[in-house]
């Protein structure tokens, strides 16, 4: 496994933080009303540095792979002879422990196939966007991303067809038709739920121009067919730089 953690600004080590403190306490002596603004360019020049470190080794790990096939966000689901990207600790077999709410640390053009299910929806609007064109800077020219996850209509459905009686109701005990509507917006980590137009939209704002609708585990793209494993993944999209 590559352990890219350690570009992750709230994990810094023993000796990064006794510099940090020491550089602050010397720039408080000589410069004390530029003394954060100081310390601050050293944290980025910090993580600066770690993040090209980070990128050299994975363009080394890269080079094991004939085909780049990033499967991002890939929680307990790992697919073989696919890379298998999440930050979670607890999953053993993951190829790169790595926060992907930062850049991704691989150069221009270096993927092939790009994959994330059940993902996108668990970032904030802002961050799903930034996500998505790190996707599309680092996949080759007519490289695809290919996202699923699930669809903000069953969770409306849910509300106006008043389906207390349903098994998932029932299982986390829900009272209110709008007890059960919070819970499809707000459990498992959600923070923005799609429909066709949003990820559309989203896509474009990425800067994909090719995008197109999928069926569940169908595609033009053999790499990309019956990979779906999660329920719920019922809007999928693929996009081609």
């Amino acid at each position: 496994m590559l352990d890219l953690r350690s570009l992750v600004e709230g994990k810094l080590g023993l000796g990064d933080r006794f510099y940090l403190g020491a550089y602050a306490f010397y720039t408080s002596l000589f410069d004390p009303k530029r003394m954060n603004q100081r310390l601050g360019r050293r944290r980025r020049r910090l993580f600066e540095g770690r993040a090209r470190k980070a990128q050299a080794e994975m363009n080394a790990f890269l080079r094991n792979f004939p085909e780049v096939k990033l499967n991002l966000g890939c929680g307990e689901i790992l697919i073989k002879g696919w890379i298998n990207i999440d930050s979670r600790e607890d999953v053993p077999g993951i190829d790169i422990n790595y926060d992907l709410r930062l850049p991704l640390p691989l150069r221009d053009d270096a993927a092939d196939f790009i994959y994330n299910e059940h993902f996108l929806e668990h970032l904030a609007p802002d961050e799903g966007v930034k996500f998505l064109k790190e996707c599309r800077r680092c996949l080759k020219p007519g490289g695809v991303l290919r996202v699923a996850m699930p669809h903000i209509k069953p969770v409306l459905d849910s509300y106006y067809k008043d389906e207390l009686n349903s098994d998932l109701a029932r299982e986390m005990g829900v009272k209110t038709k709008a007890e059960l509507l919070n819970i499809g917006f707000k459990y498992w980590g959600h923070q923005w739920l799609y429909d066709e137009a949003e990820t559309e939209r989203r896509l474009a704002e990425a800067g994909f121009e090719k995008v197109e609708q999928k069926r569940l585990n169908e595609s033009d793209y053999p790499a990309l067919r019956n990979l779906e494993t999660r329920i719920g993944s019922e809007l999928i999209y693929e996009a081609v730089k």
